[in-house]
């Protein structure tokens, strides 16, 4: 396994796990000691082939294990992966402090880790016939999303609303949904397949 993977951010394959990472993943202290740290990830069976996918990009041959709750996970136990993610802002109660990594990552690499953090924590959907783009999180991220994109997009500045301490990011209508869906999947060689498909079958980039 390349346990120098996380050491850097310097690619957009990278930057795109980080994000993903910092929505759907988490650092487990397993023995309360701080060198026992573990990587952990739990998915929907049904994106067990995301998981395979991490795996390849850090070559490790780790097993997925299939729980009772028909989750697909991954668990690594490598130090200075973990610390490298640590340093990054991955931390085991990350929903309440995660932040965008803008002083973490190089600026040409933000828009794979929303990619990223969106294949986490974002959705797409209808309402009233109209295509929505959703993102969730804290208050830190979701204005640091909200910032790159209107930089890179034009977009205009939208309220970000909360509910129970969780903070929403939503873009709404056919056309705007479709200039982020060929931004976000430019040049991009990780995405999530199911989220990707989703956005074609609605066909948002027409």
């Amino acid at each position: 396994m390349n346990e120098e993977y996380f050491s850097k951010i310097d690619s957009n394959e990278k930057a795109y796990w980080l994000g993903f990472i910092m929505a759907d993943g988490c650092i487990v202290n397993q023995k309360k000691a701080k060198e026992s740290l573990s990587l952990q990830i739990a998915l929907a069976i049904k994106d067990r082939s995301h998981l395979e996918l991490f795996l390849m990009c850090i070559h490790s041959n780790h097993p997925i294990r299939i729980t009772k709750r028909n989750e697909a996970v991954i668990s690594i136990s490598n130090l200075k992966m973990c610390k490298d993610l640590v340093s990054h802002g991955v931390y085991q109660r990350k929903s309440n402090i995660a932040q965008f990594p803008c002083q973490h990552i190089d600026s040409k690499f933000y828009r794979s880790f929303i990619l990223g953090y969106f294949d986490g924590d974002g959705s797409i959907y209808y309402n009233n016939g109209s295509a929505m783009f959703s993102i969730v999180g804290t208050k830190h991220m979701m204005d640091g999303i909200q910032k790159v994109m209107i930089n890179d997009l034009s977009l205009s500045k939208t309220k970000i609303t909360e509910d129970k301490g969780l903070f929403r990011l939503v873009y709404g209508g056919n056309l705007q949904v479709s200039k982020i869906f060929r931004w976000l999947y430019n040049d991009q060689s990780v995405y999530l397949e199911r989220k990707y498909t989703r956005f074609l079958k609605h066909k948002y980039n027409t």
